[in-house]
């Protein structure tokens, strides 16, 4: 995992200042502590190293930059920016190719010759064989820039579900891209500017991530599985990648299709096992994490069979949302090592909320982060700089309880028998237990009607599809497009903030094709959720999990922190002028009926209030910073 960045002049005068992407890698430096390295083309190619000091004859058209974390091929051999064909093309990459060694065998085959053990060298030949149509055959977590030399472009790319970032700036006078946020606002003339229809749609809906906007007004992001080419014409975007969740398989039995599922995620795990350094892996103890762990496990005591693997864990005293029974039920299994965290409010906000606000860089939904951030910053304490997570599979293999209604709708409207007794299952695992309750606050009283005058418009998903066969792949697919994009940039900000690579085998492209290609009674039945994944790991996974039904999710003790000693902070924070001042929130409301309904009424409000508070946290950081 690395940090990129670069610029391009268009009017090909040479009139960028290369101290400036010097700027640009020193401020994400921690996505790549390991080395880095600069292209500058100008009237000369020139290179440098990590000890660069900025400094160099003349101006340049064209800036790469590059900050490493080493994962494969240690060696400097893997140094970026990278060149093959005698400097006719050059990339800088973010990201992994699980399948780089498959298409090295084939690229060879055919004459390429390699000097690295890298999935970089692999992704810059596989351009030079099949041009923008490589892009297909990788199948990984990537955001990369090749610089054409003999077509002069840029060609970018971004992996089909957006696991890794890319953020651009487009002027008429140059192009500017950065895999964080921060990186760009580096560059003189780009002023942070807020983007109020995405402040809107975050705290009325919780959503952002699932378009080409950001909170910053002038910063768009390359959407997931889209790739963009800059001339000296322009910036031009396109898809390079969808999926179509309506295509259904049938199977002339239930066992082939477990049988099919197994082996497309044990592969994916095995792939995201390649690693030159330590891999390990998050455990919530949940169904999906504890997956994950055990099959991991068996593939490396295949290969070493003392092998202890690490795994890390967020835990809590307070038992409501605490898991370690299940924590421990996995390590008694496998005999990993696990490494528990116990995040404390006192801490988010004695120090770590700063830090949290600046790597996230846009408002986050929850303190779930935080716990998340507690995880990554024990992996890299621990030396594991490559860990495994589950993200993903709730929305792609049906495991939230409310894509229940959705199949009852569908059962209804053909008149299928098995409706009632589908019904009293799912009363009986899911009405009662741990569920979060949450009260929203209206965003008519939330947001001040100034603000609503001129900002009444939620942003729409850059991803739609209509024609869906029924309503449960219409509200699966729903949630795919609109969830995952947020999670996915909580997953990468708070690994990257402590250097660590974090690898998502249920985000396997193959698997989630698959997935969605199942009948509806293959995803939900019986009042279980995540059917095939419980049918598929009988007998792998201790029966405690895997037939476990309450749906806890990955949380904090969110909503009693804030009727304690994250109380009187908020109701400051709200009531404050600077909060007051920027016209957006009705302070003296959101106040009063956080105290009336969280902490007086004992209602939980917690991610909402929450929502609220994050965007005037990064107000403070990264608008009123910069003015």
């Amino acid at each position: 995992m690395c940090g990129i960045a670069g610029l391009w002049a268009y009017n090909n005068q040479n009139i960028l200042d290369p101290r400036l992407i010097k700027s640009m890698v020193e401020r994400i430096a921690h996505r790549g502590p390991d080395d880095a390295g600069f292209l500058l083309q100008g009237d000369a190619r020139q290179s440098f190293d990590r000890n660069w000091n900025g400094e160099s004859p003349g101006r340049a058209r064209v800036v790469l930059g590059h900050a490493r974390l080493s994962i494969l091929d240690l060696s400097p051999a893997g140094h970026q920016p990278m060149s093959v064909g005698n400097g006719k093309y050059w990339i800088v990459f973010n990201g992994e190719v699980y399948n780089y060694r498959e298409i090295k065998t084939e690229l060879e085959a055919a004459g390429y010759v390699f000097h690295s053990g890298t999935d970089t060298e692999v992704i810059l030949n596989a351009y030079a064989k099949w041009g923008e149509e490589c892009l297909p055959r990788f199948n990984g977590m990537f955001a990369f820039v090749i610089w054409d030399t003999e077509k002069n472009q840029l060609f970018a790319a971004r992996d089909r579900f957006g696991i890794k970032p890319f953020y651009y700036w487009n002027t008429r006078e140059k192009f500017a891209f950065a895999s964080e946020i921060k990186a760009l606002l580096t560059i003189p003339g780009l002023t942070p500017v807020p983007n109020n229809d995405v402040i809107l749609t975050f705290v009325a809906t919780a959503l952002f991530d699932n378009s080409e906007q950001t909170f910053f007004k002038n910063v768009l992001q390359l959407p997931p599985g889209y790739a963009l080419r800059v001339t000296s014409e322009g910036a031009k975007t396109w898809s390079w990648w969808d999926f179509d969740p309506a295509q259904k398989r049938t199977f002339s039995r239930k066992e082939k299709a477990q049988i099919e599922f197994l082996e497309l995620f044990e592969d994916a795990v095995r792939l995201r096992l390649r690693s030159d350094v330590p891999v390990g892996s998050c455990l919530s103890g949940g169904l999906d994490s504890s997956t994950i762990v055990v099959v991991a496990n068996d593939l490396l005591r295949k290969e070493c069979s003392n092998f202890s693997q690490n795994a890390f864990s967020s835990c809590f005293g307070e038992k409501k949302y605490d898991e370690q029974e299940y924590i421990d039920e996995v390590v008694r299994a496998t005999g990993v090592h696990c490494h528990k965290v116990f995040p404390d409010l006192d801490n988010l906000f004695s120090g770590d909320l700063d830090k949290l606000v600046w790597h996230q860089e846009e408002p986050f939904g929850g303190t779930s982060i935080y716990a998340q951030w507690n995880v990554m910053k024990t992996a890299r304490e621990k030396s594991v700089p490559v860990l495994l997570d589950g993200q993903g599979a709730d929305e792609m293999m049906g495991g939230y309880p409310m894509f229940f209604i959705s199949w009852f709708e569908d059962l209804k409207r053909v008149g299928d028998p098995r409706l009632a007794a589908e019904q009293e299952a799912y009363a009986k695992y899911h009405i009662g237990n741990f569920v979060h309750n949450q009260v929203s606050l209206n965003p008519n009283l939330v947001f001040t009607q100034d603000f609503l005058r001129e900002h009444n418009k939620i942003v729409p998903a850059t991803r739609q599809k209509g024609g869906m066969p029924d309503h449960l792949t219409a509200s699966m697919y729903q949630s795919f497009i609109m969830n995952v994009p947020g999670l996915l940039h909580y997953e990468d900000r708070n690994s990257m903030a402590h250097s660590i690579e974090t690898r998502l085998p249920f985000l396997d492209y193959r698997l989630v094709e698959f997935c969605f290609s199942l009948p509806s009674d293959y995803k939900l039945g019986g009042g279980l959720t995540k059917l095939m994944l419980r049918l598929a790991m009988q007998g792998i996974l201790p029966e405690k999990i895997r037939m476990r039904t309450d749906k806890m999710g990955f949380v904090t003790p969110e909503d009693q922190w804030l009727r304690t000693s994250a109380r009187e902070r908020l109701v400051e924070l709200f009531t404050s002028p600077q909060f007051k001042a920027r016209g957006i929130f009705n302070g003296d409301y959101v106040a009063s009926e956080f105290l009336k309904t969280h902490v007086t009424e004992g209602k939980n409000m917690a991610t909402s209030v929450w929502r609220i508070a994050s965007v005037e946290y990064w107000f403070r950081k990264f608008i009123d910073s910069n003015k």
